[in-house]
């Protein structure tokens, strides 16, 4: 995002990864929970998601500021160590900080493990499940009314982060061209072993077209090598799609 590399934590609910292009992950009109909104964020490159935030000093106790917004009361903190930033956001309708525990117990537990035994396979088995597969590439599309989730399983054989192309299938016509590139950009796993899938997903708008007038819709997943060199489409898929009514 805007040239910083950034890790969103996504929890699994129901079996699915959940995602959003906004990194939160929420439940605002649940019909039997609080409401809540929570994003944990690794800044890889060491910079924030949000801009002009303070990190703890090292080795310092957190006191934790909770203040209201809206009708709920939001907690912020963000941490800096050795080049990489990690931080926490959380929205609840009560001062405890449920989510946020949560986060901070997944985190240490994965980064003591790295700081103790660091290379690649050991990271490697700290994946969850379904992390890799092996299999050939796949998109899958769910949603509607212009508003749609990318789930993709592929190797680029190289690191690097994949975008979507998307044309109207008669005319040829880009579709959400500029915002589909910005929202769908992620850094994706590789592996020297062709079979061996890695996950990236997003959501996206599209914004040509009306509710339930369906047409077709080519999508094109792109990579761009870390390393340099031209961009290359890895695959392709045809759905039906509808637009956006704002």
């Amino acid at each position: 995002m805007n040239g910083k590399e950034l890790a969103t934590r996504r929890w699994l609910l129901k079996g699915e990864w959940q995602t959003s292009n906004n990194g939160n992950f929420s439940s605002l009109h649940p019909h039997e929970s609080q409401n809540y909104q929570t994003r944990t964020c690794i800044g890889l490159s060491g910079k924030t998601w949000r801009r002009g935030a303070d990190p703890v000093p090292s080795g310092k106790e957190l006191i934790l500021p909770i203040k209201q917004v809206f009708r709920l009361k939001q907690s912020y903190a963000v941490w800096h160590e050795q080049g990489v930033t990690v931080e926490i956001m959380e929205q609840a309708e009560t001062e405890e900080r449920r989510m946020s525990k949560a986060a901070v117990r997944e985190l240490q537990v994965e980064f003591e493990a790295l700081l103790k035994d660091p290379p690649l396979e050991s990271a490697r088995a700290l994946l969850p499940t379904g992390a890799i597969i092996r299999g050939e590439p796949s998109i899958s599309l769910a949603g509607g009314y212009g508003r749609y989730t990318a789930v993709i399983r592929c190797n680029p054989g190289e690191p690097g982060n994949l975008y979507l192309k998307t044309y109207e299938i008669t005319g040829e016509v880009p579709l959400s061209q500029y915002s589909l590139k910005q929202s769908s950009a992620e850094l994706i796993g590789w592996s020297d072993e062709p079979d061996e899938l890695f996950r990236a997903s997003f959501d996206f708008t599209i914004y040509e077209g009306n509710w339930d007038q369906y047409y077709g819709a080519r999508f094109e997943v792109w990579f761009t090598p870390e390393q340099g060199g031209r961009d290359r489409k890895l695959m392709e898929s045809n759905w039906k799609i509808d637009g956006w009514s704002r």
